[in-house]
């Protein structure tokens, strides 16, 4: 079934404002509620390849993913969070800076299309690059357990909008779909020993 072209303008939209929200909120509760838009925007610029009703399984898988990571973190009542490679906060503006960096390079490297994929173009191909290059944003800036999972989250994610414009195999669709999942299952597991941690210090 086709998709309407606007379909995928309205998914990079909610897309970088769900990138925002990740690399600039200091709050678990907006980086989960990004995360979980992360994937939603994720399935719509997918479904320009394979579909709404494959991409809709997408959603699945990524909304529980979204909702583990939750269900872990619902106990801290979502307290602050920073912690930075650099071994210090990092201030709002550097961040807002490098997003927009990371921008600016994933518009101009797609504007004509991804390049050695030309089965994707446009706001599909904008999304995939602006996801991997955030998702490896994330992963150099931060150690915290649940953004460097968000940042894998989001690199994987730009492979798949990717991968799916090539190849549309059920099988592996499904197989990425259990990455996140088993992603959420790590993020969990090294979150309860940073609190165990935390609690015999």
């Amino acid at each position: 079934m086709s998709v309407p072209p606007a379909v995928g303008q309205i998914a990079l939209t909610v897309l970088l404002v769900a990138a925002a929200g990740v690399v600039l909120s200091e709050n678990r509760r907006m980086i989960i509620l990004s995360l979980g838009a992360q994937y939603v925007a994720t399935a719509g610029l997918a479904s320009m390849s394979i579909g709404g009703g494959i991409a809709s399984v997408k959603v699945v898988a990524g909304l529980s993913a979204t909702a583990i990571i939750a269900l872990s973190y619902w106990t801290e009542s979502f307290e602050r969070v920073e912690g930075s490679l650099l071994g210090s906060p990092i201030g709002r503006p550097f961040k807002a800076m490098a997003l927009a960096l990371v921008w600016v390079a994933a518009w101009g490297l797609t504007r004509e299309g991804m390049p050695g994929i030309p089965q994707l173009d446009g706001a599909a191909a904008i999304g995939a690059a602006l996801l991997a290059m955030s998702g490896l944003l994330q992963i150099g800036l931060f150690e915290d357990p649940l953004r460097a999972g968000v940042g894998i989250a989001a690199l994987l994610s730009g492979f798949e909008i990717a991968y799916v414009a090539m190849e549309q195999s059920l099988a592996v669709l499904a197989l990425l779909a259990g990455v996140h999942l088993g992603l959420a299952m790590v993020v969990v597991y090294l979150h309860g020993l940073e609190a165990q941690a935390r609690g015999t210090a």
